[in-house]
């Protein structure tokens, strides 16, 4: 069995800045769009049917931490979700 540092963040009681958040999506290579939990009960109560910026979602997932996809995995310069778990396996084996 391979053995695999790494550090857990809890995004929930340590929120990410918007400048964090804007680190990982250059890391995910993806726009803001992509994080959104929109299964989130917060989203579909009060997020669903707007539009806003992909600025505007960055300042809102720095306020509302629920609703960013869950877990990212980072190494180095590159990111990935981790869902589907077979993304881990992946990430870890590349």
């Amino acid at each position: 069995m391979k053995t695999v540092p790494f550090e857990i963040i809890n995004i929930i009681e340590d929120p990410l800045s918007m400048l964090e958040i804007r680190t990982v999506l250059k890391k995910l290579n993806q726009s803001v769009f992509h994080i959104i939990r929109k299964t989130d009960k917060l989203y579909i109560e009060n997020y669903v049917d707007k539009n806003y910026s992909e600025e505007e979602w960055i300042k809102i997932l720095s306020e509302n931490p629920s609703l960013i996809q869950r877990p990212i995995l980072v190494k180095g310069s590159v990111a990935m979700l981790g869902r589907p778990i077979e993304n881990v396996k992946f990430f870890i084996e590349k």
